[in-house]
């Protein structure tokens, strides 16, 4: 049981640092709420899923109930107190893990560091109207620091916008992206049913829309 704990705290640490790897990315927490959602639903609802959590749980009791009838060793071969006192601060980090990375993602610090170190080449890839012009309309997909492009649009009343995914399911789904200086009423292309945008450095936000075409 020792190091079914340390694996699995260890293992809450790295699904944290990926949380805040996808954060990155407008929109991709969605998919992986969903991702958690629907096999939590699919346990709960249907009588496979629930089969296989009864499954799980008498497995536990089983476990445990054998651990607790081993014959316990001699006193002098007893582990010492430094395992448990490491998988004390074990608990301890992964606390803090877990504190650090829902503040990191609700301040959207992580979405914000990858923006400006990719910022150069969304200022460069805006600046060449002609270039830009030709690749929103042949529907290309540059590259453009960490972020690939999957569609953009220019507004007429404003806005340059840069769709990175499409994120969600079904219903909930909608585009996702940056916007240079956005169209507070949406874009020709984006937002006539879903819209809004939110600051991520200067003149560059991040959107959510539907898509309209």
């Amino acid at each position: 049981m020792y190091y079914f704990w340390i694996v699995l705290f260890l293992g809450v640490q790295l699904f944290c640092l990926g949380l805040l790897w996808v954060s990155c990315f407008p929109g991709a927490l969605t998919d992986v709420e969903w991702s958690l959602i629907l096999p939590l639903y699919w346990l709960l609802t249907t009588p496979l899923g629930i089969l296989i959590l009864l499954l799980a749980f008498g497995f536990v009791i089983w476990s445990r109930r054998r651990w607790n009838s081993q014959i316990r060793p001699p006193a002098e071969s007893l582990p010492k107190r430094q395992p448990r006192r490491f998988l004390k601060q074990l608990v301890v980090v992964t606390c803090l893990v877990l504190f650090l990375t829902s503040i990191l993602i609700r301040i959207n610090l992580p979405q914000t560091i990858a923006f400006s170190l990719s910022r150069p080449a969304f200022d460069a890839f805006i600046a060449d109207e002609a270039k830009l012009v030709k690749l929103c309309r042949d529907l290309l997909k540059p590259q453009l620091g960490i972020y690939q492009i999957k569609d953009c649009d220019i507004d007429s009343q404003g806005g340059i916008y840069l769709q990175t995914g499409w994120h969600g399911f079904l219903f909930n789904s909608a585009a996702y992206g940056f916007v240079h200086r956005p169209n507070p009423h949406g874009s020709e292309r984006f937002g006539k049913d879903i819209y809004e945008y939110h600051p991520v450095v200067e003149d560059w936000y991040w959107f959510r829309a539907s898509q309209d075409w």
